[in-house]
């Protein structure tokens, strides 16, 4: 089973639940799902969001 990527958030649409990444991806809400204990998970954490995210 391949590892999901784990993103930071950086603003989520009110309008049509749309995500924006750190990083600048753009995300439906379709395809997102919440992880209640990230560094529990065991998932790979994107390295361009922890950097914008570390620069902040």
């Amino acid at each position: 089973m391949a590892r999901q990527i784990m993103h930071v958030v950086a603003s989520r649409s009110w309008w049509n639940g749309t995500v924006t990444t750190a990083c600048g991806q753009t995300i439906d809400s379709s395809e997102t799902s919440s992880v209640w204990f990230p560094s529990l998970s065991g998932n790979t954490k994107c390295p361009a969001c922890m950097a914008a995210h570390n620069a902040r």
